[in-house]
């Protein structure tokens, strides 16, 4: 009968929309699980940088450390340079006194 055929296509209809309902939640579930390991990922990654964010201001600082020492020598070398020059003309003027007095 007509309303036979009408409750056969309806439990068809019923049986598909069940077996949609199960195929899109299988997928929704692969996609959480690769979302999930997605998020994972990216706090790891997230960590990471911030680890190595540190190592570069550790880095930095002591890379500042060394110039600051790099510049004390360079100002002490300067003054032992200095001195040394006054050195070197007082020995000069001496050794003209040397002479002056041997003549």
């Amino acid at each position: 009968t007509r309303y036979q055929q009408l409750s056969v296509n309806l439990k068809i209809q019923i049986n598909d929309m069940d077996k949609k309902t199960q195929d899109s939640n299988a997928r929704l579930m692969e996609h959480k699980d690769s979302y999930e390991k997605s998020s994972k990922i990216i706090t790891q990654k997230d960590q990471q940088i911030q680890a190595l964010q540190k190592e570069i201001s550790k880095q930095a600082g002591a890379l500042e450390t060394l110039k600051q020492i790099n510049d004390q020598m360079i100002a002490q070398n300067d003054a032992v340079q200095n001195e040394k020059q006054k050195i070197q003309a007082e020995l000069a003027s001496l050794i003209k006194l040397e002479g002056v007095w041997q003549a």
